[in-house]
């Protein structure tokens, strides 16, 4: 369904219109916390509240699910984030079982890194992102820093340790890495910024990015997601283009708490719609 469209004056933002639409709306979730989107198109939505990962076609059909609330092998509590570097690999975050769950294409459980034991090196992950060599980068929510685990689930490298120095994490809930660039973390300070090697690089801070409650990092950009707006930023703070998002968009008292992007689209996730926003039009066509 179609239900906006750009309308440009001053500061870009979205109007209502019948025609020249850029903007759908794939409806039928309850409850969504946070989401990615595949290379191929797939949506993979995560349910937090219920432990669920659904999968959805670029048309917003459902096509498999996973997890449902639980202990045991194939349930999840509490997931906190989804990470799909291709369709034939997912892994999710699982913050209330403590350990990192890692899913076939058909959505079965191939792997499972536990961290609680003799040489446990972080606990209640928040985040997981994959970078373009395929290690896993790991937000330790108990010691609030970034574990890096290589292909053969060994832990490679730990930074931004609380008290290290320059890039110094105080409490980090989300990363995303560009490829085998950069690696930012949403952190309470801004977005803190590593190199590939776990190096800092600079912060971000709210002086420059403003305040935000969701992120990503795609195509050399970082898009920042606050109640009524998303920006986006080069890795050197540059504004490159933004909108402001009225508050009859995400409509009965919903609002967006997830953002994601590709090539071709920004995405925009609410507990019940995933809105696609076309990227060259909303962001000025950078």
């Amino acid at each position: 369904m179609i239900i906006a469209t750009l309308a440009r004056g001053g500061d870009d933002h979205l109007a209502p219109s019948a025609a020249g639409d850029s903007v759908r709306v794939l409806g039928g979730l309850e409850g969504a916390t946070t989401f990615t989107v595949s290379p191929s198109g797939f949506f993979y939505v995560l349910r937090g509240a219920e432990g669920e990962l659904i999968r959805l076609t670029e048309k917003g059909n459902p096509d498999r699910q996973a997890g449902g609330f639980g202990w045991g092998q194939t349930g999840f509590d509490g997931p906190t984030d989804v990470a799909v570097p291709t369709d034939l690999e997912v892994y999710i975050s699982d913050y209330g079982n403590d350990r990192i769950v890692r899913l076939d294409r058909s959505l079965g459980i191939s792997t499972v890194f536990e961290t609680v034991g003799e040489n446990t090196t972080f606990r209640f992950p928040l985040s997981v992102c994959v970078s373009g060599s395929g290690k896993l980068l790991v937000v330790d929510g108990e010691f609030g820093r970034i574990v890096e685990i290589d292909r053969a689930d060994r832990i490679s490298r730990i930074f931004g340790v609380r008290g290290s120095g320059p890039g110094s994490l105080d409490h980090p809930v989300r990363v995303r890495t560009d490829g085998d660039s950069l690696i930012a973390v949403h952190d309470r300070t801004g977005l803190v910024l590593f190199d590939i090697y776990g190096n800092y690089v600079r912060t971000l801070g709210r002086g420059v990015i403003g305040e935000f409650s969701a992120f990503t990092f795609r195509n050399g950009a970082l898009f920042v997601l606050d109640s009524n707006s998303v920006r986006r930023h080069s890795p050197a703070g540059d504004l490159l283009g933004g909108i402001t998002l009225p508050d009859s968009l995400a409509g009965g008292g919903d609002r967006f708490v997830d953002v994601d992007a590709d090539s071709r689209n920004m995405y925009l996730l609410t507990a019940s719609r995933i809105f696609v926003i076309e990227l060259a039009l909303l962001l000025g066509g950078k």
